[in-house]
């Protein structure tokens, strides 16, 4: 992370004088150099050598001149980071979705610091936001510092279930015979003084035994 000190802030004024003239005269008119000074330190303390020439090359095809915080988000635009808002937004998805959707690994690290509140009523989802965006803008900061670039975890792949084809059961054919067989056995049982169930059963159960041996 870089510090934007009072030199930077006058180079950069200067280099907008240069490029804009006028326009940047009358932008300023009536605010003192000092107070233009610490707005620029202020606004753009933080923002990374490569973020800052982003915004000075936004400079260089922009026929305006921008405000502070115009030029900042210049700056931004190029940043690898998400901002604090974007990040939200990624989380929030990522919460109501169960954890099933892409999520950067920052905003990742900042959803899992903060517990979110389930209660629908505005004031819980401002609270859930201003604890996200305070621990997300540290954690910036933090990679910034230690040059770590900011990364996507992607979504997890859907696991397609097929289900598996029920093996059929063989059906048993009794021949012409085997069925004669069967009914006269049954017809035995009967006799015998047991239940129809309970002779059917015996009778096909005989007869499967038979089939075994044979």
């Amino acid at each position: 992370m870089r510090e934007f000190t009072n030199k930077s802030a006058l180079a950069l004024i200067s280099r907008m004088r240069g490029m804009y003239g006028k326009r940047f005269t009358d932008q300023w008119a009536g605010i003192e150099p000092e107070e233009i000074i610490f707005a620029m330190v202020d606004c753009l303390n933080g923002l990374s050598d490569d973020e800052l020439r982003a915004g000075f090359e936004r400079m260089k095809t922009s026929v305006f001149c921008p405000s502070i915080p115009e030029f900042r988000s210049w700056c931004e635009a190029a940043s690898p980071y998400l901002t604090e808002n974007e990040a939200w937004l990624q989380a929030v998805r990522f919460d109501r979705k169960g954890g099933s959707s892409e999520i950067t690994r920052l905003a990742k690290q900042a959803y899992d610091l903060v517990h979110m509140n389930k209660d629908q009523y505005l004031d819980a989802s401002k609270q859930n936001f201003f604890m996200f965006r305070d621990s997300y803008l540290r954690i910036v900061e933090e990679a910034k510092r230690n040059g770590i670039r900011d990364e996507v975890i992607p979504a997890p792949k859907r696991v397609e279930y097929k289900a598996e084809p029920l093996e059929k059961t063989p059906v048993i054919q009794h021949t012409p015979e085997q069925k004669e067989w069967v009914e006269n056995r049954i017809k035995e049982l009967q006799e015998a003084g047991e239940s129809l169930p309970k002779s059917m059963f015996q009778a096909y159960s005989e007869m499967a035994k038979q089939r075994v041996e044979q």
